[in-house]
């Protein structure tokens, strides 16, 4: 892009926050973790994109959806699938009309529709499990009292059904979780508490509880049908003999298949495979062997990275009306049903057809590198834009997996070691910008030292051109959050966390109307209020020195650009500190309140200040201004003071080839349906957040008893909301570092101990603080 650039060194306030000249103990020293990061995408010994499939639509006649929970039919001499689906007709007036049946459609495994067979079946609420064989159909059906399964004839069109009760074959209460035919033509109709194998003509073959806690049943490709569960912490499959109901041999998976791609579930191979089993998570489709040691071997058929092709992180998310493909069933090596949709048990069907294996060196690579978590709708952004691109591949390296709880920011030292002293390159890189108390920008942050090198660029360009990823789109909050200290833009993210203070009703008068505040206007503010009043609720002197302390910036409050302290501003936060009881333990014995509820104490003025916690989810903030409460937002030196912060912030690198393609696959994250799914975050374009849609499924406020209503935000309130949201903030980059917040703690805390005077703590903080910056000049 013409005009692009290179940010590089900050000006010198935030030398004084966030450290970023360079100091004596530069970051060249590794981690302890390491190892290469986790990447995508299947390859062959030599180097090739393997296991890739091209998807392919199945287009049916208006009015027909796919039954996606009906286990299709693989002819095995014709190579042809069958699978269910509901079908509805228009009446005279174009209308659906309310009555459905269901129909058998047949097609080749190109997606040529070559059969149509109808049924007299008829489905109910729940019919959402059945089977497709050769000789027959079978369909779960009943209501919430009672279901039976039913069965109709393929050649003679009679239809049979096991009866309908509130007892299945001696089980009360039976809720079918799934319906499977296996190779020998029984069907086995499972439920949470136990199998009813049936013969093929419905009568009895066997009835068991489980013997475990069955997290699927498919059909395997021996034919037989195989169970996953867990046991002892681990995964195991094990082959489900018909007639006793107990599991045969175990096979534990100790591969990474199952302890870090997320959700398993077994799927129905419908053709005899060379296999036991065919498996989906969140990254492939596998095919499961069970070893002689009793492992698993797993060999990948199809890998969604190399695929674009998108995916649902579990089955379960298919039923949670979440956009996407699902594997339906394997039927065959070469070949997968699929079934695409918003959810339920209803959806358009398709194939996975297997493609050529691809020279990567052929395509043109974009390379992100994330040492945070990724969103699920981020992730498919990313494994569709090669269908855009076709000579393009997104390589992903997840450095996330380093993090751990007691070091959250391994992801982060690894990567910007790798980046700074291990010659990685990577096009678009990915982190928190969070203010919490072990996230806060440091010295060793990602993002400072890549801006003092010039490996970042301002994205100002970008944004001053496109049509909807624009800074007048942004909010002023976040334009002034990702402010590189040189008017340009380091990063950007589709959401962001905001937190911001409740005001009393009761002490509105007392407030002033204020839309921002200083901390000496705080303290004042403090001082004027009633002894018997609760200045800040739930705060103690341990809470005050966390990231849920009152300073807005940190201890950058009491210093200016030189690095010289508000002495008399330091001692009177001191004074304040000093009336708190230790921890919110002795809080809670003092007041005798409950401290997960403000609500009523700020409402009938028994408190001030609280933390406002209906800000965690998306305009929920909206509800102190019904409630009759004021917001503002912390005490900084200048500002809004409202917190805001993102769990992805996106940057370009000055590696990066091809910019222009780097910021449209970071501006293809910018969707309704990623928005959707982070319920908790606000987003951070004005046209997303005031969308009808949107808004409208934010059904939830607070009440001043601590209770809660569902209702949906006013326009009135949405647009207070906008107001607050869109007033600049403290840029991240300028917040108080977290090696000066550890300093200023630790000779704060030996005050609060009895140690020294007000005086000598201020001195102390002085010194050090003079000292550290000295360090870094």
């Amino acid at each position: 892009m013409n005009g692009k650039r290179i940010i590089t060194a900050c000006a010198a306030v935030l030398v004084l926050l966030t450290g970023c000249r360079r100091d004596k103990s530069d970051p060249a020293v590794s981690p302890s973790v390491s190892a290469e990061p986790v990447q995508n995408g299947a390859v062959t010994e030599d180097g090739m994109l393997t296991c890739i499939f091209r998807e392919s639509k199945l287009t049916l006649p208006d009015g027909a959806q796919m039954l996606f929970a009906v286990q299709p039919y693989r002819d095995p001499d014709e190579g042809t699938v069958t699978f269910a689906a509901m079908t509805r007709e228009r009446d005279e007036g174009g209308m659906w009309k309310a009555e459905a049946g269901i129909t058998l459609f047949t097609c080749t495994a190109e997606g040529e529709l070559i059969g149509k067979e109808e049924t007299d079946l008829r489905p109910s609420l729940v019919a959402s499990s059945g089977a497709v064989t050769e000789n027959a159909v079978y369909l779960e059906y009943g209501t919430r009292d009672n279901n039976a399964l039913l069965r109709w004839d393929r050649k003679t069109g009679e239809t049979a059904s096991t009866g309908e009760g509130t007892v299945f074959f001696g089980r009360s209460g039976f809720l079918f979780e799934s319906v499977v035919a296996d190779a020998d033509g029984r069907i086995w109709c499972t439920d949470k508490t136990g199998f009813v194998v049936l013969n093929g003509d419905l009568t009895l073959s066997a009835n068991f509880d489980l013997p475990s806690p069955v997290s699927s049943v498919a059909r395997g490709g021996d034919g037989a049908v195989w169970a996953l569960y867990q046991f002892g912490g681990s995964v195991r499959a094990a082959r489900i003999d018909p007639d006793t109901g107990g599991l045969g041999k175990e096979y534990t998976f100790y591969s990474d298949l199952c302890q870090s791609r997320g959700s398993r579930v077994l799927i129905d191979a419908v053709q005899p495979m060379d296999c036991d089993f065919c498996l989906y998570d969140g990254n492939a489709v596998w095919a499961g062997r069970g070893e002689e040691d009793g492992s698993v071997r797993e060999e990948r058929l199809a890998d969604f990275a190399n695929s674009g092709i998108p995916e649902f992180s579990s089955l379960g998310d298919f039923w949670m009306e979440k956009e996407g493909v699902f594997p339906a069933a394997v039927v065959g090596e070469d070949l997968i049903l699929t079934a695409s949709g918003s959810g339920g048990w209803l959806a358009v069907p398709g194939f996975w057809l297997r493609a050529p294996d691809v020279d990567p060196s052929n395509l043109k690579t974009v390379v992100l590198a994330h040492c945070c978590r990724l969103e699920p709708a981020v992730i498919a952004k990313i494994r569709t834009f090669p269908a855009l691109h076709p000579d393009v591949r997104v390589e992903v390296h997840d450095y996330s997996v380093y993090n751990t709880d007691t070091d959250p920011t391994a992801g982060e030292a690894q990567l910007m070691f790798d980046i700074l002293n291990a010659g990685f390159r990577p096009d678009i890189v990915a982190s928190r910008a969070v203010v919490s108390s072990y996230q806060r920008v440091s010295d060793r942050s990602l993002v400072p030292q890549m801006l003092k090198r010039g490996l970042i660029l301002d994205l100002t360009p970008w944004l001053e051109t496109d049509s909807l990823v624009n800074l007048e789109n942004l909010f002023g909050c976040m334009r002034s959050f990702f402010d590189d200290g040189e008017g340009g833009i380091w990063g950007i993210s589709p959401t962001m966390e905001a937190d911001a203070l409740a005001v009393s009703p009761a002490y509105l008068p007392l407030f002033g109307g204020k839309t921002e505040w200083t901390l000496g206007e705080m303290l004042d503010f403090f001082e004027a209020l009633p002894a018997d009043t609760e200045r800040y609720y739930s705060m103690s002197r341990k809470t005050a020195l966390s990231d849920q302390n009152i300073l807005g910036d940190g201890y950058a409050v009491f210093f200016d650009q030189d690095g010289k302290m508000d002495r008399e501003l330091f001692k009177r936060y001191l004074a304040y500190l000093s009336t708190l009881p230790k921890d919110l333990q002795e809080w809670q014995r003092i007041n005798g309140t409950d401290v997960l509820n403000p609500l009523p104490a700020l409402m009938n003025g028994d408190c001030a200040l609280d933390r406002s916690n209906c800000w965690n989810e998306r305009f929920y903030a909206a509800n102190y201004r019904r409630l009759g409460a004021g917001v503002i937002g912390f005490p900084t030196r200048w500002g809004s003071g409202i917190r805001v912060g993102t769990e992805c912030a996106f940057s370009l690198t000055s590696y990066a080839e091809d910019e222009d393609l780097c910021f449209e696959l970071v501006r293809s994250f910018f969707t309704l349906d990623g928005i959707r799914q982070n319920m908790g975050y606000y987003p951070i374009l004005v046209p997303f957040f005031s969308l009808k849609s949107l808004y409208e499924e934010v059904q939830f406020a607070c009440r001043s008893d601590g209770r809660y209503i569902y209702e949906i935000p006013t326009r009135e309130e949405l647009d207070w909301t906008y107001s607050v949201l869109d007033r600049p903030v403290i840029p991240w980059l300028e917040q108080t570092t977290k090696e000066m917040g550890e300093l200023c703690n630790e000779e704060i805390s030996a005050y609060l101990s009895g140690l020294g005077t007000a005086d000598d703590c201020a001195d102390k903080v002085q010194s050090r603080v003079s000292v550290w910056l000295s360090e870094r000049s």
